[in-house]
């Protein structure tokens, strides 16, 4: 089982993020011929209050995918409009990079259309229910297992 571990920083559960193109539609646009645009990397955080992981807009055009479908999310503030998109996201950790990438190659996530300072990424319930995911607080570390 892959595992990485993380420091636990005053401003939150800070991960390196790679998003791409899903699984299906990478493997079609191989098997076509047609160029694969880069993965995107980013800055993350893993959002335990998210059911759902959320990619800043700009991270979704670069890569060229389109939604899904349309739906609402519930924040503080209130309901909000969002559009949902199917890509890969990977979590790894820069720091380490013989360390392995968690991936899951194809995750529905809605877009992040308010960008947060430093923020481009929030890991959702849906990618951590493929994870064991243990918060050590007073050892100041944080771990995902796939």
């Amino acid at each position: 089982m892959a595992k990485l571990t993380f420091p636990l920083l005053a401003d939150g559960l800070r991960v390196d993020v790679v998003v791409g193109l899903d699984g299906a539609t990478l493997t079609a646009q191989l098997k076509s011929g047609q160029p694969i645009p880069a993965p995107v990397t980013a800055r993350g955080e893993i959002d335990t209050g998210s059911n759902i992981t959320a990619v800043a807009t700009a991270i979704l055009r670069q890569l060229g995918v389109v939604p899904q479908y349309q739906s609402t999310t519930q924040t503080a503030a209130g309901q909000l409009a969002v559009d949902v998109y199917e890509v890969s996201v990977g979590v790894r950790n820069n720091a380490d990079p013989a360390a392995a990438e968690l991936v899951e190659p194809t995750l529905l996530v809605m877009e992040l259309a308010n960008p947060l300072p430093d923020l481009q990424v929030l890991i959702g319930l849906n990618f951590l229910l493929g994870c064991r995911f243990h918060v050590d607080g007073p050892g100041r570390w944080f771990s995902l297992e796939q």
